[in-house]
């Protein structure tokens, strides 16, 4: 067992929505928020395996 790795994770557990601002436009930002500060799509439930032979 010492040559496998299991990750998991979950980014947004409560699932919240970004804020909206009406300053965002077509340059830095997407659909009414930064999607460089705010992940727009909610929850994301993520794992990985990783074994060593």
């Amino acid at each position: 067992m010492e040559s496998y790795e299991v990750r998991f994770g979950i980014n947004n557990v409560m699932d919240d929505d970004p804020p909206l601002s009406a300053q965002v436009g077509s340059g830095a930002g997407n659909g009414n928020t930064y999607p460089q500060v705010y992940d727009a799509l909610g929850r994301f439930v993520f794992m990985g395996l990783t074994a060593k032979f």
